[in-house]
């Protein structure tokens, strides 16, 4: 088993962050919106959408951020909750996409308890995994199994109704922000459990890095491919994201 690897990114050297600032709007009875500008031109989705905000902390931190992939990191999470909310037919592609995670969590497929060589991989995953399955299984309600075979494992219909169902409630920055740490790990469960403070994002990272196949200490954050580390910088973003729309 391997963690999925993130869509590559401009970095820091590949990239050079624009000058950034945001107006904010006022209308009654409405929340205040927060337009973001590169001068004087307003900044657009792909689908010409105005980049507003309704999180003056978010909108701070585009604005502000000093390294170029921490900025385009947290605009395309803004801009893709943008999109849902514009656009029914892409909230509904994130809600699939929700459940088509869920039925293959990353957390419930184990390394091979027979395998000598994936003796201590295995007694860590079921430490740290199952931790964060049994905490599902208590606050959600989504009891999942769990097995060391490569097939893919069919999970009672109402666990996965447990854990993709009440997403539907959260806003669309919440749901840009799971789905980014879900895509990036594998793991709805691991994601849903960031959101509710049961993991931190460092514990989420030490969760992942124990699906690096073969690695008796999991491996770290700081080991791994040029993807490997792009991940990580997605999942962090995502953490941020959530801090600053809460």
């Amino acid at each position: 088993m391997r963690a999925p690897t993130a869509t590559r990114a401009p970095t820091a050297t590949r990239a050079k962050a624009p000058v950034l600032s945001a107006r904010r709007y006022d209308q009654r009875g409405k929340p205040s919106q927060h337009a973001l500008f590169e001068g004087k031109k307003a900044l657009k989705t792909s689908s010409g959408a105005p980049v507003r905000v309704h999180h003056e902390a978010l909108a701070e931190a585009i604005c502000k951020a000093s390294r170029p992939f921490e900025r385009f990191g947290l605009l395309d999470l803004a801009m893709q909750a943008i999109e849902a909310q514009s656009h029914a037919a892409r909230a509904r592609e994130v809600q699939r996409q929700f459940e088509a995670h869920a039925a293959f969590d990353l957390l419930c497929y184990r390394a091979d308890p027979e395998d000598p060589r994936q003796i201590g991989l295995r007694k860590k995953q079921d430490q740290e995994w199952q931790a964060c399955l049994d905490w599902a299984a208590g606050a959600l309600g989504a009891r999942l199994e769990s097995t060391a075979l490569l097939t893919p494992l069919e999970q009672p219909t109402a666990a996965l109704e447990a854990l993709t169902k009440p997403l539907l409630a959260r806003d669309h920055w919440r749901r840009s922000a799971l789905l980014s740490l879900t895509k990036n790990s594998g793991s709805l469960v691991l994601a849903l459990a960031l959101e509710a403070g049961f993991v931190t994002i460092d514990k989420f990272i030490e969760c992942l890095c124990l699906a690096r196949l073969g690695s008796e200490d999991g491996g770290s954050e700081d080991s791994g491919s040029e993807d490997d580390s792009l991940t990580m910088i997605a999942l962090r973003h995502a953490d941020q994201f959530i801090k600053l729309t809460s």
